[in-house]
């Protein structure tokens, strides 16, 4: 029931990039916290103890179709058709100036006016093999990028062993993975265990073997949220007490 649970959360984080993990701060154990403190070094204890390196990435740098994090939407669209995908735009993405225009009413302040951006919320298309794309995309201060890609490729579950070779050949040896079911490629930057939850500290690419095909996820979606809305913070003045301090007394 575990591996099937572990199973499901992994494919919600895949699909939902909003949907991250956290993981406990404070071990509640000595044995739990020797390994959380070695796990936050980029590694693992083995069964005996002894600690195992997890291998880490320049996880920003893969391609998945075509398609690199970071890209805009004219080059994630020249890229899929380059694969041969067939896609249409669905939605717009949330502007900068609309993220900047929430906070504002937060604060109960002017929202300062900012470069416009707009671009799809995403790209989603099949090629003539019924592999499924979707492109994800994220507005920046200074633009649309994306932010996450999932790939759904067919195939037949006996082509598993030859599909994980694939894989280790164009990214490498997993950060951590169980043979046959998933495997997980975490960056340099990753500050947690690589885990099965969606990163917000740097990019991250998951691979799960699905019903009718495989199904390869790559995001920093949450790492740009993080960092769009610690830069829109920095927008407004700083809260120094003064609007609740002049409504105490007479």
């Amino acid at each position: 029931m575990t591996a099937i649970f572990d199973f499901c959360i992994s494919a919600l984080a895949l699909f939902h990039p909003e949907a991250g993990i956290r993981v406990l701060e404070k071990p509640a154990s000595e044995g739990a916290r020797l390994e959380y403190a070695s796990q936050r070094q980029g590694a693992r204890l083995s069964a005996s103890g002894a600690a195992v390196r997890e291998p880490r990435y320049d996880v920003g740098s893969f391609y998945v179709a075509g398609v690199k994090l970071g890209m805009t939407p004219a080059e994630a669209k020249a890229a899929l058709e380059s694969k041969g995908f067939q896609f249409k735009e669905t939605g717009a993405v949330e502007t900068y100036q609309d993220a900047v225009d929430k906070k504002a009413r937060t604060l109960r302040v002017t929202p300062p006016q900012v470069k416009k951006t707009s671009g799809p919320y995403e790209l989603v298309g099949s090629d003539d093999k019924g592999n499924q794309i979707t492109v994800g995309f994220f507005a920046k201060r200074d633009g649309v990028v994306v932010s996450y890609i999932n790939l759904f490729m067919r195939g037949s579950l006996n082509r598993t062993a030859e599909i994980f070779q694939d894989l280790t050949a164009q990214y490498g040896t997993a950060s951590l993975g169980n043979p046959g079911v998933w495997m997980n490629w975490c960056d340099f930057n990753e500050l947690r265990p690589c885990g099965m939850g969606a990163s917000r500290s740097a990019p991250k690419m998951q691979f799960r073997q699905d019903i009718g095909g495989f199904s390869l996820g790559l995001s920093n979606h949450l790492v740009l949220i993080d960092q769009r809305d610690a830069e829109i913070a920095s927008l407004f003045p700083t809260d120094k007490g003064e609007r609740h301090r002049r409504l105490l007394g007479q």
